[in-house]
């Protein structure tokens, strides 16, 4: 073992890991009723470069369905919760993984999660300061005379988790790639 001498047994383990789990379920809990508080106002901050993209009277989105409000606010509240409550949950795995890493390990494994974090938060800054904006006009603009566009909340929400998550994992290729440099599976050349 890395920095620990004591040997743990599997209920050891089980037990830390148990431990580690609750503190972490706990965590979310606390960040998703911060975020379900505000969720309302987050939707709209999340919406914002689509309602700026629409056509003057028409910044507005709609919803077809009658809990599809609630559940939105749900979904933004869990997502907004793990997002408040990831220093914790990072916390958490490391001092469950720590103990068992050589030193070399824990600086590529703290260099990585640093690394991670910082690229991943700037694939989903880029997507919604850069990509929303110029894509929602694009696409806005395929409207023809006589058609108006007619938004759901729900689709909304959906497409833009997933674009900001993609781009997030996006921009995790440098990480990818100089971790597979290192492994030796890629090459300069």
């Amino acid at each position: 073992m890395g920095g620990q001498e004591k040997t743990m047994a599997l209920t050891e383990h089980l037990a830390e890991l148990r431990k580690r789990l609750i503190l972490s379920v706990i965590a979310v809990a606390a960040g998703f009723l911060a975020a379900y508080y505000y969720s309302d106002r987050l939707y709209w901050v999340l919406a914002s470069p689509l309602t700026d993209a629409l056509p003057p009277g028409q910044e507005f989105l709609v919803f077809t369905g009658l809990v599809e409000p609630f559940f939105i606010y749900l979904k933004l509240g869990l997502l907004g919760g793990i997002i408040l409550a990831s220093p914790v949950l990072i916390y958490e795995i490391w001092a469950f993984v720590a103990p068992a890493l050589y030193r070399e390990e824990r600086r590529w494994f703290v260099f990585t999660v640093l690394f991670s974090t910082v690229l991943f938060a700037g694939g989903t800054l880029f997507a919604f300061e850069v990509v929303f904006p110029f894509g929602f006009k694009y696409l806005l603009s395929y409207s023809a005379p006589g058609l108006k566009p007619f938004l759901s909340m729900a689709e909304y929400f959906s497409l833009a988790t997933r674009l900001l998550l993609a781009f997030g994992l996006i921009f995790q290729l440098p990480l990818a790639m100089l971790v597979l440099s290192r492994l030796g599976v890629v090459t300069a050349r």
